[in-house]
């Protein structure tokens, strides 16, 4: 996306918010707006392991999750 500092003034035009009347009542939070919304983890998680072997030893690794953390 390109932005420039220069604009056609001709194109401007006046923000006018939506009436009251307009309004509709949305949910905000976010299990209701976005689907398969991931809730913060309960406990701490082991999410993935691997051993990667180099030329003198092998070395472990973890991705985990914290608790509190969202999985993602």
């Amino acid at each position: 996306m390109g932005l420039h500092h220069v604009f056609n003034v001709d194109r401007l035009k006046l923000y006018e918010p939506p009436f009251l009347d307009d309004l509709e009542e949305t949910p905000r939070h976010p299990d209701a707006i976005i689907p398969n919304f991931a809730t913060p983890l309960d406990e701490d998680r082991i999410f993935e392991d691997q051993m990667k072997k180099t030329r003198t030893s092998s070395l472990d690794s973890f991705l985990i999750g914290r608790k509190g953390q969202y999985p993602h």
